[in-house]
């Protein structure tokens, strides 16, 4: 009688056991809309990250070689031959990427520290400089709510340690690593709650010793030697006994029983489906599994190696002792799985050589009788398979005592050499998430413990051996100036997943807190320099702490020195640091304080030498400020280089003189934000100032694209542009947005365009209180229930006048001490103008229409264009002599309405046309505008502007309304389309009447 073996009978308990799952879960990739409240209360929901593939500057700031740094020495280590000496610049530009994980809704941050940066030498002496990047970056995360939780390894080991034991082949280097972990629990645990000890143990195993496919490039027949018989297996027992050693340190220091710490591993866990029924299949899948997520969870589950691993790899498998066992036990208190795909798996024997991979047995494959398991992403490996991750979860809870799981990365990439803009509309990235993220609720559902999910990732990051070629991020990295662009799965994550309603929720819980410490951390950060940090590690939780502890509000906002309880009071030099203050040193020489306490006397030269080495290694660090984290516009705006089009048929050529747009670079660069009008005014604006050299900042609704690429404009000219142009979305009306928004940003200048009432203008104050000017734009003259024309300045306000709030922000600008100029256009036309009185005419002149003018068409108004609007609002700024001045803006003569009609014939190339006038008092139009200006106008006299700014507008009436028409209407581009409703009631009634 046959008798079922124990590994057949384990084989069948798995499979039922998977089949009564799936059985409750029906509709494998059936796919729903998921929000936050889909999963359990406190999921959540993060981005991951590594040291290696984001903080870049490898060889500064006292950091010391890791093995990937030497590996990709070699050339042809990545496709692109890239390295990650710079990657995506997080060292410095931390802050942006920890605003965007807000505004994206994230709720947790996971990153790694690297061992080199701390310990250069891999042990001994600390790299001070990196021991306070990585409190900065902790603290900027509390600060705004990100929960940080920390990765003490991920692939990057010390080369001084590779040199001189062979690294993860020595037992050396279970004890350096347990020194490392010790120095981060003690320096960072007082707020970091949530660590992983290592991230992906096989993968450097297996790629580093059986493959060389990693660093450090080791296996048989490579060129560094190896063993790729036994070295992974080696490899991978240091790296178990070195997590568990961490783990082991963790409580030592009671913050898990203080400060409810947790700590667990990182595992990488590809889900493997049998080819066929067959039971041949079904083991090799149940091998595939143990001898890669088993390998590590097993013993932390069960104090030993998969008995499927012993039986094949025997003897080259490591032995634990009692001790090490009884220490890997138990030795997580949750388990990070990094999934990304499924593949197929069927029974094959490979005896060609003993290696980690053919001890498996298994044969692997992506499709299943010519049909693929699932689409294909850019990287070979990857297939999207959504039912996998439900699989891979159920199995292990199955499995392995049903542990506390956190989905630590999933993602998907695409090509490294897509680019602007179309790299942004990663509408498959968003079907993977909502896809894996369907399954992994299914699962949760059905009583798996997960607690959290790490998208991979937040940025296009470097890729290891595919270096640039490959991009799993959710944001856009620049490679030439790093600015970020959030792509359309950013956006997915935000508003898809309900993450709107908890930010607000953020907010709600601190917000004034949040943007007071947001912002002393933005200006102590930007004050720090590295060579001068001093201070190592933060108070143990057992001493006092100057200033109070997190959350208090003597929050520490940086690493080189205690930061004062009041931001008001920060000293130039702290005995215990080296906090710079935000006011220049001024004189030639300055005492410096030592670590001893006693000072030292610098020279002019030193000084000077001093701090030419700060501003050098400062300057990303301040370019990081200045770019206030916010998410860029990914669209242009006007160039400055001449453009002409030339009219067709009955039109004349005609070039604009756009070179008069030009203005000399600005003495320092300021940092502005431009609210309102941002796609019309603000649009030439934001060209002139970005020429100048400055920031600029864009405040918008986000009703519509920021700006647009104009004719003539060359692709080149207008990426760059668009780099440098930064998008802050909102509502100026949501005060408390605008009020932490800003405050973050510390913006010098404020361009208020459309401004109109005091109340909405005093948050903005609040916010900034050292803003050094503020420029106000609204119309020009008041209008008055009067039929006496014209009207001027210099008339009274009527209370129901729109415009009388510009009297009144005037006022409050005046009564805060601010230094404020008021540019009080009439009306504005040109290209792009998002209410064209032009087109009017325009439509009616194409269609050879008569054109109805109200009245006797001897009305008087005045039109500036746009760009002579743009030129003088950069006049004032700066200068001295606009301070607390009101300066009407518009073109240089007058015109009346019938004169207005014959110019825009002129400019179009169109005959002279039939003007019709009429008495708007004899119609009855109802909600339709017959004509678009008011017949009751005024004119204001720019005589002030001209000279004190001296200011002149450069576009007479005609030429002006040419360039209208070539970038706008003349190459079939317009807001409206024609109505000529109300003409036929005035051409009708005209002609009964003659």
């Amino acid at each position: 009688m046959a008798t079922t073996s124990p590994l057949l009978f384990l084989l069948l308990h798995e499979l039922l056991v998977l089949s009564m799952a799936l059985s409750v879960h029906a509709k494998v990739g059936e796919n729903t809309n998921l929000t936050r409240e889909s999963f359990p209360p406190g999921f959540v929901f993060g981005t991951a990250s590594s040291a290696y593939q984001v903080e870049g500057n490898a060889l500064k700031y006292g950091r010391g070689p890791c093995i990937w740094d030497n590996f990709l020495m070699h050339p042809g280590a990545t496709p692109d031959n890239a390295t990650a000496n710079v990657t995506v610049d997080e060292y410095h530009r931390y802050m942006d990427d920890v605003d965007n994980m807000v505004r994206v809704g994230f709720d947790a941050y996971r990153f790694s520290i690297s061992w080199s940066r701390i310990f250069p030498s891999g042990v001994g002496k600390i790299n001070k400089d990196g021991v306070d990047y990585y409190h900065r970056l902790i603290d900027y995360m509390l600060a705004n709510h990100i929960k940080p939780y920390v990765v003490l390894h991920h692939f990057d080991l010390p080369q001084v340690l590779q040199d001189q034991y062979n690294g993860w082949l020595s037992p050396r280097v279970v004890g350096d690593f347990e020194k490392f972990a010790d120095f981060c629990f003690k320096t960072y645990g007082d707020r970091v709650k949530n660590w992983f000890t290592i991230n992906e143990p096989r993968m450097m195993a297996v790629h580093g010793y059986s493959d060389g496919f990693f660093a450090p490039g080791r296996c048989t027949g490579c060129k560094v030697g190896g063993n790729s018989a036994t070295e992974p297996y080696i490899a991978g027992h240091h790296l178990l006994l070195s997590h568990a050693a961490a783990v082991k340190t963790y409580p030592y220091y009671v913050f898990q029983a203080d400060q409810n710490g947790k700590i667990g591993i990182l595992l990488d866990f590809v889900w493997y489906e049998p080819l066929t029924d067959s039971i041949e299949d079904g083991y090799a899948a149940h091998r595939a599994r143990m001898f890669t997520l088993g390998w590590f969870l097993h013993p932390i589950t069960y104090g030993h190696y998969p008995e499927t691993m012993e039986k094949i790899v025997q003897g080259r498998l490591p032995n634990f002792t009692f001790e090490q066992a009884e220490m890997v036990k138990g030795s997580a208190d949750y388990i990070g799985i990094n999934h990304y795909t499924t593949y197929y798996a069927s029974n094959y024997i490979n005896e060609t050589e003993k290696n980690y991979r053919n001890d498996w047995n298994v044969k692997l494959s992506y499709e299943r009788n010519g049909v693929p398991i699932g689409k294909k992403a850019y990287s070979d490996w990857l297939y999207v398979v959504p039912w996998g991750i439900y699989k891979a979860v159920m199995w292990t809870k199955e499995k392995f005592n049903n542990p506390v799981i956190i989905i630590g990365e999933n993602g998907i990439d695409q090509a490294g050499n897509e680019t602007l803009p179309g790299a942004l509309y990663d509408t498959f990235r968003i079907d993977y998430f909502e896809k894996y993220l369907h399954e992994l609720k299914c699962a949760l559902n059905d009583g798996a413990n997960v607690i959290g999910y790490f998208a991979w990732s937040l940025l296009d990051t470097f890729e290891w051996r595919l270096g640039f070629t490959s991009k799993f991020g959710i944001v856009y990295v620049d490679r030439q100036t790093f600015t970020r662009y959030p792509k359309d799965s950013a956006r997915w994550f935000r508003k898809a997943k309900g993450r709107e309603d908890a930010n607000r929720e953020r907010k709600g819980r601190g917000a004034k807190h949040t943007h007071r410490e947001t912002w002393r951390l933005r200006r102590a950060a930007s004050s720090c320099p590295p060579e001068s940090l001093t201070s190592v590690m933060r108070p143990f939780p057992s001493q006092p702490r100057r200033g109070g502890g997190h959350g208090s509000k003597g929050a520490q906002g940086c690493r080189c020195g205690q930061l004062a309880a009041d931001s008001k009071k920060i000293l130039s030099w702290e005995a215990q640091g080296s906090f710079v203050s935000s006011q220049r040193i001024q004189h030639a020489g300055f005492r410096r304080i030592l670590p001893n306490g006693h000072t030292e006397k610098q020279t002019e030269g030193e000084e000077r030498q001093r701090r030419e080495t700060q501003r050098e290694r400062n300057m990303a660090a301040t370019a990081s400020l200045k770019s206030s984290l916010l998410l860029p516009s990914p669209i242009s705006d006007f160039s400055g280089a001449a453009v002409s089009l030339s009219t067709q048929k009955r039109r004349r050529s005609w070039q604009p003189r756009g070179a008069r747009m030009q203005v000399s670079a600005a003495a320092d660069s300021k940092n502005i934000l431009v609210m309102g009008g941002t796609r019309f005014i603000g649009v030439f604006l934001s060209r002139l100032l970005v020429q100048e050299g400055h920031q600029v900042t864009l405040f918008t609704r986000g009703k519509a694209p920021i700006t647009q690429q104009l004719p003539g404009e060359s692709d080149a000219a207008y990426a760059e542009f668009s780099s440098k142009v930064l998008h802050l979305k909102g509502d100026r009306q949501d005060f408390d947005f605008v009020k932490t928004s800003l405050a973050a940003k510390g913006f010098d200048v404020v361009y208020d365009i459309n401004g109109r009432e005091a109340v909405e203008v005093e948050p903005i104050l609040d916010a900034l209180p050292k803003l050094e000017q503020y420029i106000y734009c609204s119309s020009a003259g008041v209008y008055l229930k009067s039929d006496l024309l014209p009207h001027c300045e210099a008339d009274a306000v009527d209370p129901k006048s729109r415009h009388k709030g510009k009297l009144e922000t005037e006022s409050l600008l005046t009564s805060r001490g601010v230094n404020w100029t008021s540019i009080r256009p009439v009306y504005i036309y040109g290209p792009l103008n998002y209410n064209p009185v032009e087109e009017w005419f325009f439509h009616r002149l194409k269609a050879g229409r008569p054109i109805p003018i109200p009245g006797a068409g001897n009305q008087i108004t005045q039109l500036g264009h746009v760009k002579d609007l743009a030129t003088a609002f950069v006049k004032v700024l700066g200068n001295p002599k606009a301070s607390q001045e009101i300066f009407n803006i518009s073109g240089a003569k007058y015109v009346t309405f019938d004169g207005l009609a014959r110019a825009c014939a002129k400019a179009g190339g169109f005959p002279e046309p039939e003007l019709v006038h009429y008495n708007p008092k004899d119609f009855d139009f109802g909600k339709k505008k017959a004509f678009p200006f008011r017949d009751q106008h005024f004119f204001a006299s720019i005589e002030k502007a001209t000279s004190v700014l001296g200011w002149t507008p450069e576009f007479d009436l005609v030429e002006g309304l040419t360039d209208s028409y070539n970038l706008d209407f003349g190459r079939g581009t317009f807001r409206k389309e024609a109505d000529f409703t109300t003409d036929d009631m005035i051409l009708g009634k005209k002609l009964a009447t003659v």
